[in-house]
């Protein structure tokens, strides 16, 4: 680096000048779109993969109306953030029937240890 004389440099002057050359280096990265993390669309096996399900999980699910999908000449196309939002407004629900059927799991060990 060349010799930098600070010492007669005004403190609030440097500091806006590093600010300015700061800005107008990151502007150009600021105006650059991000990619998404994730496809916007996905087929039926990829998504089910997504998921970490089977392919006929997603299909009950998509044909019980939990999963949102779209049909477009016999080819079915997921938006991944809708299936996801979907999931997520359906969590609460989840949850009751797994505690459910967790305390319904509990009962009849419970009950096959009385009769032992």
């Amino acid at each position: 680096m060349a010799n930098l004389l600070i010492r007669e440099t005004d403190r609030e002057e440097l500091v806006a000048d590093v600010a300015a050359a700061v800005i107008s280096q990151i502007r150009p990265l600021l105006r650059q779109r991000a990619e998404p993390e994730h496809p916007r669309c996905l087929g039926r096996e990829d998504m089910a993969k997504c998921l970490s399900w089977s392919t006929s999980k997603l299909q009950d699910r998509t044909a019980s109306g939990a999963i949102p999908s779209i049909m477009d000449e016999g080819r079915r196309i997921y938006v991944v953030d809708d299936v996801l939002e979907a999931l997520k407004k359906s969590t609460p629900e989840a949850e009751k029937k797994a505690k459910r059927r967790q305390a319904a799991k509990t009962a009849a060990k419970q009950k096959l240890g009385d009769a032992k």
